[in-house]
C-alpha cells in the first residue's frame, strides 16, 4: 500500500529512512541553473530544503512510503535544484521509483551503489547532467527496470 504526503499516516515513517532523507539536504542547491527552467514543470519549489525535520518524512513533499512499513518506496525529487553526490538515496533500500530528472549534478559521476535498490523498477534521470558511465551495478537489479536515462 502505497502512502504519500496527501494520505493519512498509518505507520511512521522508518528512523533509518528518515536519516538517509536527511542527508539530502546536504547536496548543494543549483544556484547556476536559471529558475526558467524549472517554471516549465510549473513548481520550482526546492522540495528537499522545504522539508520540515520535525515532521514524519512520509509527510514531506516528493516521498512516498509504504503505509504499513513506513519505509520508503517512492522519491521523486525532480525539478529540485539538486546538486552533488546522491549517495544518501542508496541506504533507501526498499525504494521501487526514483526520479531526479531536471536537476543539474553539474557532471558528477554517477556514483555506484544504484545495485544496493534492489526493489527499484522505475528510474527517471533526464536532464540530470550526469558524468561517465552508467555504473555496471545497475545491471545487478533484478526487477525490471522502467528507466528514462
Amino acid at each position: 500500500m502505497l502512502m504519500s504526503s496527501s494520505s493519512t499516516t498509518t505507520q511512521k515513517c522508518v528512523h533509518s529512512q528518515w536519516l538517509a532523507l536527511s542527508q539530502l539536504r546536504a547536496l548543494n542547491l543549483n544556484s547556476t541553473v536559471e529558475s526558467s527552467i524549472y517554471s516549465c514543470e510549473g513548481d520550482s519549489s526546492m522540495k528537499v530544503m522545504e522539508w520540515n525535520m520535525e515532521e514524519d518524512c512520509c509527510s514531506w513533499d516528493g516521498v512516498s512510503c509504504d503505509a504499513a512499513t513506513g519505509y520508503v518506496i517512492g522519491l521523486n525529487l525532480s525539478f529540485s535544484m539538486l546538486s552533488g553526490e546522491i549517495f544518501p538515496i542508496f541506504n533507501l533500500h526498499h525504494l521501487q521509483t526514483l526520479n531526479l530528472a531536471w536537476n543539474d549534478f553539474n557532471y558528477t559521476p554517477f556514483s555506484s551503489g544504484l545495485e544496493k535498490l534492489r526493489n527499484l523498477t522505475h528510474l527517471n534521470l533526464s536532464q540530470t547532467s550526469f558524468f561517465g558511465q552508467i555504473p555496471v551495478g545497475i545491471s545487478r537489479l533484478t526487477r525490471p527496470l522502467s528507466s528514462r536515462l
